[in-house]
């Protein structure tokens, strides 16, 4: 008999220590998912809101152009709205494509550094797009 209360008390600390095991191991898991969880909101949250700082509304981003524009003296003739952005057709017969998802006064700033280059250089760009990392000016 006392074979077997050894077998059985070996047995049940056995089991006692799968279950610590199994209850540490949910607990790891859970709080890796509540991480997880959390980051990910956290993520989302300051996402949206750089999101909502770049791309403002169209009525927004058009009447932004406008006053930028006018700060800047860019002598602006039509503007062509389309889904995913802006068209400018400038005075002197200058094509400009403008992204939407990004900061309109930054591509108008870009924009005012190509035509002043352009007027050092005495070249006059026939479009200009402002879509991508890298403006593409074609003369």
């Amino acid at each position: 008999m006392t074979n077997l209360n050894r077998r059985l008390r070996i047995y049940s600390s056995q089991k006692r220590n799968r279950l610590k095991r199994a209850i540490m191991g949910l607990f790891i898991l859970s709080l890796v998912i509540l991480i997880f969880l959390i980051s990910r909101q956290a993520f989302l949250l300051f996402k949206n809101k750089t999101n909502q700082a770049v791309a403002p509304t169209a009525e927004n981003s058009i009447k932004t152009i406008t006053q930028i524009a006018q700060e800047k003296s860019l002598p602006i003739r039509e503007i062509e709205e389309k889904p995913n952005m802006i068209i400018l057709l400038l005075e002197p017969d200058l094509e400009v494509s403008l992204d939407k998802k990004k900061p309109i006064s930054n591509q108008l700033n870009a924009l005012q550094l190509i035509i002043n280059q352009d007027k050092i250089n005495g070249r006059k760009a026939k479009k200009v797009d402002l879509r991508f990392n890298n403006p593409i000016v074609v003369y």
